[in-house]
């Protein structure tokens, strides 16, 4: 699909955004702004996104929508870009890096997209709202196995899969979402002998309350 930058916006017949408002010293960490929005053009968000952090956008053109954000106080330019993400995911839409830009697709598109792939001995990624390709080794439970465990966690427009050569997970999901399930799996992936796993779907009783019964 053809893609379009976003170089200027217009807004209820306005042709300019008001500036942040700013204070503190300049970064990422320090410099703190304004961010209240109401039922503006997506589009907006991302050019007043772009000022602040000086990020390179390559917006899609079926990137579209109003939305609203209310912001009391000031935060920080880290902290309001995070804002941004979760409001793109809310929309149906993530961020993919691409070199010295940043795509904004729609989510379903992610897993066809060149992502940014964490290796195992790479650190934990930021628990951020943009997608990547995540690679899990485990030792002690065969990953086959765990697809069925974990696939309820992943997000409906994520991909797990298991490499059974390497007894490695491959997911696709937030960077956020892949920590949380790599929490997980580092609960489940412990020495257990001959310990097996096996998910029982239940006609009659509700699992929690079957669940609470086995644990007294």
């Amino acid at each position: 699909a053809p893609r379009v930058t976003v170089d200027r916006i217009f807004v209820d017949g306005n042709d300019r955004v008001d500036e942040p408002t700013e204070e503190g010293e300049e970064g990422g960490g320090g410099r703190k702004i304004t961010m209240d929005f109401q039922d503006v053009d997506l589009p907006v968000l991302v050019k007043f996104i772009s000022e602040i952090t000086g990020k390179n956008f390559i917006v899609d053109e079926k990137i579209r929508g109003k939305i609203t954000i209310i912001s009391p106080g000031k935060i920080s330019v880290d902290e309001a870009f995070l804002v941004f993400q979760s409001v793109l995911q809310v929309k149906g839409f993530t961020t993919v890096q691409a070199g010295a830009v940043i795509k904004i697709i729609q989510t379903a598109e992610a897993k066809s997209s060149t992502l940014e792939t964490v290796l195992p001995e790479r650190p934990s990624p930021d628990r951020t709202d943009q997608y990547i390709t995540r690679l899990i080794p485990l030792e002690y439970v065969s990953a086959d196995a765990m697809v069925a465990i974990v696939q309820p966690l992943v997000s409906p427009d994520g991909l797990l899969a298991a490499y059974a050569k390497t007894n490695t997970l491959i997911m696709i999901d937030t960077a956020a979402q892949t920590e949380r399930i790599a929490e997980i799996l580092g609960q489940l992936d412990v020495e257990g002998g001959e310990q097996k796993f096996e998910v029982i779907r239940l006609r009659y009783a509700l699992a929690s309350d079957l669940a609470a019964i086995l644990q007294e």
